[in-house]
């Protein structure tokens, strides 16, 4: 593991604790549980084998590390991710200094007076998949009886052939099918939803040939370098939920 990685996480994660005890543990001799504060991650003062143990505990915690690694990009510290999961969930969180998390929720526009912003209900939504075995779900249960038909209908709303990328606009089926179940599994938005929000999105590319325009694959879910996912078409969603005009209904309006 770098050792640079796990200073920057725990840089983030101090600078909201003011070096409090950060919430890991390791099993010591007798069964005892010892907690480490920032010094003691970055060795300072520990014997050299709790160092080892401690590059060790990340390594065999790839997934949790990763979850971390996705909280620290959407600029959140885990503490204000803990108390944007508390208001969702009305629970009671045992923080200090909870008005200066609530503030930087605010400012990260995951919290709109007090209330979780659709960004936010989004992040939470996100994070809380991560701990659904949803893969256990057959794709009928997840997106309906009519996911197929509604699968062919999403996918004919994109132009036949290439994108001026090179990229066939149209993907395989049982591809977007697969990045559908993600979609699912992460956002709770309706089949006409969907279908809405990508005829907005496609209409919005037509005049200018496509140029610059998601395929039926990645507009669904896209991984960045660190193998996060996000989507397009989820913010077309909300867009679609917000009222939002698309510009077919901005021209007939004016026409009439």
């Amino acid at each position: 593991m770098n050792k640079k990685l796990i200073e920057h996480f725990v840089k983030e994660y101090d600078s909201v604790r003011n070096k409090d005890r950060i919430y890991r543990e390791t099993e010591t001799v007798g069964g005892l549980k010892t907690y480490y504060t920032m010094d003691d991650y970055l060795g300072k003062g520990l014997p050299r084998t709790t160092k080892i143990d401690i590059f060790a505990y990340f390594k065999k915690s790839k997934n949790m590390w990763e979850l971390f690694q996705q909280i620290l990009q959407e600029k959140m510290t885990p503490n204000q991710f803990l108390v944007l999961y508390g208001m969702k969930k009305s629970l009671s969180i045992p923080l200090d200094n909870i008005q200066d998390e609530v503030k930087s929720l605010h400012k990260l526009e995951l919290l709109k007076d007090n209330k979780l912003t659709a960004k936010g209900k989004r992040t939470i939504n996100k994070y809380e998949s991560y701990f659904i075995k949803a893969k256990k779900k057959t794709s009928i249960q997840l997106m309906g009886k009519k996911f197929a038909t509604r699968l062919n209908e999403y996918r004919e709303i994109f132009p036949a052939g290439k994108l001026p990328s090179g990229k066939p606009a149209r993907v395989n089926v049982r591809t977007l099918e697969n990045s559908f179940r993600w979609f699912f599994e992460t956002y709770d938005f309706s089949w006409d939803e969907i279908i809405e929000a990508t005829r907005m999105y496609v209409n919005e590319y037509r005049d200018a040939q496509y140029m610059y325009m998601k395929t039926s694959q990645y507009f669904v879910a896209k991984e960045d370098k660190n193998k996060v996912k996000s989507s397009d078409l989820a913010d077309y969603c909300d867009m679609i939920r917000d009222g939002v005009e698309t510009e077919d209904d901005h021209f007939k309006e004016n026409v009439v």
